[in-house]
């Protein structure tokens, strides 16, 4: 394919050919990010609009955009071609796949039962599965990150209690604990100019900010 485009400048779609092609073999070789330029610049190559191979690598250039786990460029290169054609079931599914990895899942629900009501769709089973997916999620219980952090501000630990991580929950509450006893303690038998206080404080608010924000994470991910 190299040597075609080397030497087939002179011919529009011969070049624009050698383009895709090698974009393909990129591709199945599993060289996505070489399958992404080559497929970008072969849809910009003089010539390659009027070839049958234009729709199939506007496909394949958001596929290999799915592959890599770019969610945001799969989409936005199939919103790109839904501007000037209408989306062919193909597309539908790989969107709302790439939509539903992406977390958008009431976008993703939308694509998908757009493709199942097209009679000519190939694979109903993958979007059925899917779909059902995107409802095993939404019945799935979440936490809330904002309370996490409140209560763990309120009295470290309980945070992580909250989202279930027990341990680490009881391991903040002993640290934060400890070292904050240490301070009080130490300021009122050293006073307010005691480095030693000041050390203990300083530990005791690092851990404390940590459980905090161990705890939004915490719930994020639950």
């Amino acid at each position: 394919f190299n040597t075609s485009l080397n030497h087939g400048s002179h011919n529009r779609e011969l070049n624009a050919r050698a383009l895709y092609w090698k974009a393909e073999a990129l591709y199945r070789v599993g060289d996505y990010n070489g399958s992404v330029a080559t497929y970008s610049e072969f849809l910009r190559t003089p010539g390659a609009f009027s070839l049958p191979e234009f729709r199939d690598a506007e496909y394949n250039l958001a596929y290999a955009y799915f592959k890599l786990g770019e969610h945001e460029a799969a989409s936005g290169q199939i919103d790109l071609y839904g501007r000037e054609h209408e989306l062919l079931p193909p597309f539908l599914l790989l969107d709302g796949a790439n939509r539903l990895l992406a977390g958008d899942w009431e976008q993703a629900a939308v694509l998908l039962s757009g493709y199942l009501e097209d009679p000519t769709a190939l694979d109903s089973k993958t979007a059925r599965e899917l779909l059902g997916l995107i409802q095993e999620i939404k019945m799935t219980p979440t936490k809330s990150p904002v309370l996490a952090g409140i209560l763990s501000a309120v009295i470290p630990g309980t945070g992580k209690f909250y989202t279930g991580r027990t341990e680490d929950g009881i391991a903040s509450l002993l640290v934060c604990g400890l070292f904050g006893g240490m301070a009080a303690y130490t300021f009122a038998t050293e006073g307010g100019e005691s480095v030693k206080a000041w050390l203990y404080t300083a530990i005791a608010g690092f851990f404390y900010l940590g459980d905090i924000w161990g705890s939004v994470v915490a719930a994020l991910q639950f």
